[in-house]
């Protein structure tokens, strides 16, 4: 770690550093941090993976977005008064500011005050508010730094001014002017030993409790403290690093560090919260690889007894037995003391989290800001989840979409005309009472009431329900190869028996009414031009990955093998354009695509191993230009382009991401001298290569023409757990993934020139 000069006073200075832009966003992604207002009990911010920070002012009943400012998650918020906060994010040296109690946000960047051409980024995991003008953000990177790299930066002044100062591990404020540090001297031989530290003046000095408290063992001393829970300066509990020891004890000290005692009847599990109020109540939020499971105590940790239901690890106690917790998309409040909870909210996102591979996801863009989602996952042949959700504000809320009796829709296939107007598909009984009919469903009042318009054959297996125009509609089927068509707006539907197509229906298009598309299961493609009475294979020698048709005409066949073919002919004849994707979009395979009719559209690849899995063209898939900045990592199931500014996409995991134009930001910086001085673009929005993405065991970085210095792998919440020091100082290396679970992480590069940053996913 590159060390500063201690005693640098650092002031804010309204300078509005290089415009940044982010074309795809994620609006929507799961809770990393909840933080109270001070003074106002029933108001609480949320920051999540995506770098949104939302607020509530009803304990999480209802949500509005409050900040876009952070491309990256926000690790901790933390207040010193009403109106002052502060919020950390996984980006390095990205701080966010708010001077009137979280309505707005701006960006702080953090800069050498010595050298501020060289971009220096620190890397903040905690903020700890002391007093209404006190805050310490911890820029000691435990677990795994050196015992020597012991350093904060703090404001005194309400966050007027910054500076470095000493700090021998991770602080805690204990009340008035006490705090307490978890840090690690050296001791003999060079061996590091946990060290417990007190302060008397509010970090100014510290002393030394002492080194090795009695009743430690040697995953504190390598590792480091998880999580503090402070009730005096002389009763505390702690636990080992979460992610790196093998401990799963919470231990507790009643002489202030001296010596610490494990709790014998704690969870045999590591802790993801922990709170205490008192030396006899506890709660806790334990997880292992079966799960969470959330505990409280009412002896000081002798016993500890399972509450319901079990929630999965963010969590924030907001007084008078009340906490509030993140769990399965929504937030969940309990008021007595987590014995029980009650969900607070409709989804904050759409995912679902139901065991088994992702099911068939829905996506409709209807307007500028309206959409309709519908995610779930597929275990041992039924469908769990799947509820359709609509979103008025581009994603930044969800609201479940019920009909008159409060049942939410799942399973169907829709089609919206507008937010209130849809059509959608089921299952139900025919005449004569006989069930498993498909049926074709309207409603103009957003499914409070709806009216049956059509009952097909038995045991049809509907895909999808697609409106050419306002007039012209198809709904098709794969088991039993039919066809149900309508000229009238969908109000009549005559069914079309396809017996006569070559092998099983996998997938069909209808770019006209009289244009229709088919793809089987033996990669052939065909067309009918008399509404399927008759087909003609038009494939050719292509081997088919998947197809994507814009008009009656023109299309795309996207081949197994990452070839990517065009036709303006209606499949006469197919031109290769393969040399007209970039060489990171090369050779992927099944690529997902959507077409406006301008004809501009997008690609992106569900089995991706490429740096930018997300592609742009503008001139009819000739040629196709990675986005490098984006959010988007990979596992694009949908996307649904509306027009030239809007468009919208979903991932495997239900996460919901809008395409946002030329997004500017501005940036302040935190720097040591009067003299205002250019900051240039930060480093990390350019490219980098990380393959293979998705990675299994490794991966590679290369930063051409920068000397890898030392490479950081962080999670969503912006821990970090992997550091890799580049000894060699090449501009490439590669990095073992072998300890990491399957996940979305984010990869920091340190060079001798700036940071960079990129997402990576983990799968296996």
């Amino acid at each position: 770690m590159k060390k500063l000069n201690l005693m640098a006073v650092f002031f804010l200075c309204a300078l509005t550093a290089g415009a940044q832009t982010l074309e795809w966003r994620y609006t929507n992604s799961t809770i990393t941090t909840f933080a109270q207002q001070p003074g106002n009990p029933d108001v609480v911010f949320a920051g999540d993976a995506a770098g949104l920070i939302r607020k509530s002012p009803d304990k999480g009943a209802s949500w509005h977005i409050v900040s876009f400012q952070s491309e990256a998650a926000i690790r901790d918020i933390a207040f010193i008064n009403a109106t002052t906060g502060f919020a950390a994010t996984a980006q390095p040296g990205l701080i966010l500011v708010t001077t009137d109690g979280g309505m707005n946000w701006s960006r702080k960047y953090l800069v050498d005050a010595a050298q501020p051409e060289n971009l220096y980024r620190f890397s903040i995991a905690r903020i700890i508010a002391v007093d209404e003008n006190t805050a310490f953000f911890d820029i000691f990177n435990h677990p795994i730094s050196a015992p020597t790299e012991k350093e904060a930066l703090v404001t005194r002044d309400g966050g007027a001014t910054f500076r470095i100062e000493s700090a021998p591990g991770e602080v805690y404020h204990v009340s008035g002017s006490t705090m307490l540090a978890f840090g690690r001297e050296l001791g003999d031989f060079g061996l590091s030993k946990f060290t417990v530290h007190k302060s008397m003046d509010k970090g100014m000095s510290w002393n030394i409790v002492k080194i090795s408290p009695d009743g430690m063992n040697n995953n504190f001393n390598n590792h480091g403290i998880n999580m503090a829970v402070i009730l005096s300066a002389e009763e505390f509990f702690i636990t080992a690093n979460k992610e790196l020891a093998s401990d799963k004890n919470v231990y507790k000290t009643t002489d202030g560090g001296l010596s610490f005692t494990p709790l014998s009847g704690f969870p045999k599990a590591k802790a993801d919260y922990l709170y205490f109020k008192n030396a006899s109540e506890g709660f806790a939020i334990t997880g292992n690889a079966n799960g969470y499971t959330t505990f409280t105590t009412s002896d000081g940790g002798t016993t500890w007894v399972s509450s319901s239901p079990n929630i999965d690890g963010k969590g924030c106690y907001l007084g008078n037995d009340t906490f509030i917790a993140y769990d399965e998309d929504h937030t969940t409040l309990s008021t007595d003391f987590g014995k029980t909870w009650v969900q607070q909210s409709d989804p904050i996102n759409t995912s679902q989290n139901t065991s088994g591979a992702p099911s068939i996801h829905f996506l409709q863009v209807i307007n500028d800001s309206t959409s309709v989602a519908s995610v779930g996952k597929l275990s041992s042949g039924v469908y769990s989840g799947r509820e359709l959700v609509l979103t008025t504000n581009k994603g930044l809320t969800w609201k479940k979409v019920k009909d008159g009796s409060g049942k939410v829709f799942t399973g169907e296939n829709f089609y919206f005309a507008s937010k209130d107007t849809f059509f959608f598909t089921g299952t139900g009984y025919n005449a004569s009472g006989q069930g498993g009919y498909m049926k074709i469903r309207y409603t103009t009042d957003g499914g409070q009431t709806f009216a049956d318009l059509h009952t097909g054959t038995y045991h049809e297996d509907v895909r999808e329900i697609i409106f050419i125009d306002n007039n012209n509609a198809v709904t098709y089927s794969l088991n039993s190869l039919t066809v149900n068509y309508s000229t009238d707006g969908g109000m009549t539907w005559t069914p079309v028996n396809m017996t006569n197509i070559g092998g099983q229906i996998e997938t069909m298009q209808f770019p006209a009414m009289d244009s229709w598309y088919a793809m089987t299961n033996n990669r052939k493609i065909f067309r009918s031009t008399n509404r399927g009475q008759s087909w003609n294979n038009i494939t050719g020698s292509i081997d088919c990955g998947t197809m994507s048709f814009f008009s009656a005409t023109t299309g795309f066949v996207h081949g197994c093998r990452g070839e990517l073919y065009q036709t303006t002919d209606g499949g006469q004849n197919w031109n290769d354009i393969s040399s007209g994707l970039s060489s990171t979009l090369q050779n992927n395979r099944f690529a997902v695509m959507s077409f406006l009719d301008n004809p501009t559209g997008y690609m992106s690849d569900p089995n991706t191993n490429v740096i930018y899995p997300i592609a742009q063209t503008t001139d009819g898939g000739n040629t196709w230009n990675p986005y490098s900045k984006s959010q988007i990592a990979s596992f694009v199931v949908k996307i649904d382009a509306l027009n030239e500014n809007t468009a919208a996409m979903l991932d495997r995991y239900g996460n919901f991401a809008i395409y946002t134009g030329s997004t500017t930001y501005t940036t302040d910086t935190v720097k040591a001298t009067s003299t205002i001085v250019s900051v240039a673009e930060p480093l990390q929005q350019q490219a980098i290569a990380l393959y293979p993405n998705p990675a299994t065991d490794a991966f590679t970085v290369e930063v051409p023409e920068h000397l890898v210095q030392r490479v950081e792998v962080l999670d969503i919440t912006g821990r970090t757990l992997v550091r890799f020091n580049n000894t060699s100082r090449s501009s490439v290396c590669t990095i073992s993934t072998k300890t990491l679970a399957t996940g979305i992480y984010t990869v920091v590069v340190h060079t001798a020139d700036g940071v960079f940053s990129q997402r990576l996913h983990i799968a296996r």
